[in-house]
């Protein structure tokens, strides 16, 4: 029965019937496969129509045959209708929401407005300090997206020890490097300085936060855990400061937590929390270098740095993610809002994939 629906469907999209789908009778299936829940289409740029058809066209006949256009249907249109997706909630921790970050936070703002009346008519500067001021209650927005169609929702939390690298209290632990244009005597909070390492090493001085075990270091009271959550610690290792939820304190960017996400077949990565800036952009880059398809829920992401935000945004626009809002991540969820950027990062996945088999390497 499914093989005669596949067949039904082929002969259906094959309009002139010369028993393969071209570019432009593969446009018509994208432009049916991409679209939101109103039955609106979104535009599929050209260029990565030819690339997303060159990916499945193995035969280099510039049109998909028939066994062709069954791997697609197998390995492409499922998940684009049928997705499996995690949520990351990344810092939703005492430090961050009420604590020392919190303060951090205010403390960039301010400086955005300072930056804002230094410098009267720079529209786009004073409408990013406006929209930061305005109160949100992230912890309300995450809670709601947590009851989506997601297969498992992971809480990744700062576990820092006392003597870590990036906090500016330790700074006199670790000799500074020559290169460093901020020295011992002169540094304050959020300075960047280079310590002396085996190399060296680049490091942004924070307060100190969510030291392991602390009330700063605990989820938020209101945050909900769903029974299908996993805590994950990231920073516990003194001598490195890493902002993804990928690159734990001992591992790279394809260690144990992305083994994680491919033993469950995850195809997309939803990343909320703190800060949009920092924590969640790195994480959503690296999810994206790893072949997810990547969405960063906006409304569910506290912000640092105000002036950072929308350069954090188009990096990861850049590199085929998308920014959502937590009314659409229901929708996207059940496969009924299906994004094309999500569906070229899926179809890049997969060319990669057979390359490594190719070349005998561990598929990502």
């Amino acid at each position: 029965m499914a093989l005669n629906h596949i067949i039904t469907c082929f002969n259906s999209f094959d309009k002139d019937q010369d028993g393969g789908i071209n570019l432009e009778e593969f446009r018509l299936i994208c432009q049916g496969l991409f679209r939101n829940d109103r039955g609106i289409f979104y535009t599929v740029a050209p260029e990565k129509l030819k690339i997303m058809l060159g990916i499945f066209d193995k035969n280099l006949t510039g049109a998909l045959e028939f066994e062709e256009f069954m791997f697609c249907w197998y390995n492409w249109f499922k998940y684009i209708i049928h997705p499996r997706s995690v949520c990351i909630v990344v810092n939703m921790q005492n430090d961050y929401l009420n604590g020392v970050m919190a303060l951090a936070a205010t403390g960039f703002a301010e400086a955005a407005a300072a930056a804002a009346a230094a410098n009267p008519g720079q529209g786009e500067t004073e409408e990013v300090v406006k929209q930061d001021q305005k109160p949100v209650n992230i912890i309300d927005t995450i809670n709601q997206i947590i009851g989506c169609d997601f297969e498992h929702i992971y809480y990744v939390m700062d576990h820092h020890p006392s003597n870590h690298i990036s906090f500016i209290d330790n700074l006199s632990l670790r000799p500074l490097h020559p290169a460093s244009k901020v020295s011992e005597e002169d540094a304050k909070l959020y300075d960047t300085v280079v310590f002396a390492l085996p190399a060296p090493y680049t490091q942004k001085l924070w307060p100190k936060h969510c030291v392991e075990n602390s009330w700063g270091s605990e989820l938020d009271m209101d945050l909900r855990i769903s029974s299908k959550g996993t805590r994950i610690y990231t920073g516990t290792n003194p001598e490195l400061d890493q902002h993804s939820a990928f690159r734990d304190s001992t591992m790279p960017v394809d260690g144990s937590f992305h083994q994680e996400l491919s033993g469950r077949n995850i195809t997309d990565v939803y990343v909320v929390g703190a800060s949009l800036d920092m924590c969640v952009r790195a994480t959503c880059l690296d999810s994206l270098s790893l072949g997810y398809r990547t969405v960063m829920v906006e409304d569910c992401c506290k912000v640092m740095n105000p002036l950072a935000v929308e350069k954090a945004k188009q990096d990861v626009i850049n590199k085929n993610g998308v920014i959502a809002q937590s009314a659409d991540v229901k929708n996207m969820t059940e496969g009924k809002d299906r994004r094309p950027e999500m569906g070229y990062v899926l179809a890049i996945r997969l060319r990669d994939y057979f390359k490594n088999r190719e070349t005998k390497t561990e598929p990502a």
